[in-house]
């Protein structure tokens, strides 16, 4: 798990991470978190993730988990955080 008070690298782009977040890289059958290097669905979790869609829990469920007793945000981007703990999004 990468915790977002840093510089995170998408290709060429970078970008500063302003609240502090948490991101993981789950298997996206399983949600089985993914050793560093392995590239999986990444994960977002901290203050800055939505409560849920209005009215709507069916597509909230989709998009909201609940691990070790975290909220996740599912982005549906791929990708892998490298061992200097750099996030590399690599597909959409």
């Amino acid at each position: 798990m990468l915790w977002a008070f840093t510089i995170c690298r998408c290709s060429e782009a970078a970008w500063i991470c302003h609240y502090p977040a948490s991101i993981k890289i789950v298997a996206p059958d399983s949600f089985e978190e993914l050793p560093n290097g392995e590239a999986g669905m990444i994960l977002i979790s901290g203050p800055q993730v939505m409560l849920g869609y209005l009215n709507d829990p069916t597509r909230q469920d989709d998009v909201i988990k609940e691990l070790d007793e975290q909220r996740w945000f599912v982005t549906g981007d791929k990708g892998f955080i490298d061992e200097d703990g750099f996030l590399t999004l690599i597909a959409r």
